[in-house]
């Protein structure tokens, strides 16, 4: 695929990209993708349904970029999935992450997780609206985004594939072990790398 038929849009709220996630940008851009960042939208489900209109809306009106790539500020592919999103075939591609405090998050074919996604304009308008929408049961998060999305999709049978993984980054809570021992620390919920181990990050 021609990485100048995509656009990124990076769901950011009011929020700069961290470092590693930062740098694919800029390696992104090299390849020819157009990014763009979509700021100051509430709740994530309505800024990822306004991102997806104005999208479908500029392909219809002669765009070239076919595919909207939607990637959350904390999250950035590993380095061997780098290319995954501007490369993989596809109507519906994402990379697999993990979800808040170590959750299971999204992963596997099947799954799908807007946070680093990839989807093709024509079957984005063959998917019935809303697109993307919290489900919610007696005020309770049943379902996200994500969940609500895939299912959508599925009623059309266009089907999620998941074409390599990426970082979640998360905040974290470090106490001294109980041993004391110098420079042993307990972390939870996760442990989180500045940089990735790849890219000679330590945790």
């Amino acid at each position: 695929m021609d990485a100048s038929q995509v656009a990124i849009r990076v769901m950011a709220f009011r929020d700069e990209p961290c470092r590693m996630l930062a740098r694919w940008l800029r390696w992104a851009a090299g390849q020819g993708a157009d990014v763009g960042y979509a700021y100051d939208v509430r709740p994530l489900d309505l800024a990822r349904e306004q991102v997806a209109n104005a999208h479908l809306a500029d392909w219809r009106a002669g765009s070239p970029r076919r595919y909207l790539l939607m990637i959350d500020v904390d999250v950035c592919p590993t380095a061997d999935s780098r290319d995954a999103l501007l490369a993989a075939d596809g109507p519906l591609v994402y990379l697999g992450y993990c979800g808040h405090q170590g959750s299971r998050g999204h992963v596997g074919d099947g799954d799908f997780g807007c946070g680093a996604s990839r989807i093709d304009a024509e079957a984005l308008a063959l998917v019935p609206k809303p697109w993307f929408r919290f489900d919610l049961e007696h005020d309770v998060l049943a379902a996200c985004e994500c969940d609500h999305f895939r299912r959508r999709a599925a009623s059309v049978a266009i089907e999620s594939r998941m074409v390599g993984i990426a970082w979640h980054l998360q905040t974290i809570a470090i106490r001294p072990a109980p041993s004391a021992s110098p420079g042993i620390v307990s972390a939870w919920p996760v442990r989180m790398y500045h940089e990735s181990p790849e890219q000679g990050g330590t945790p």
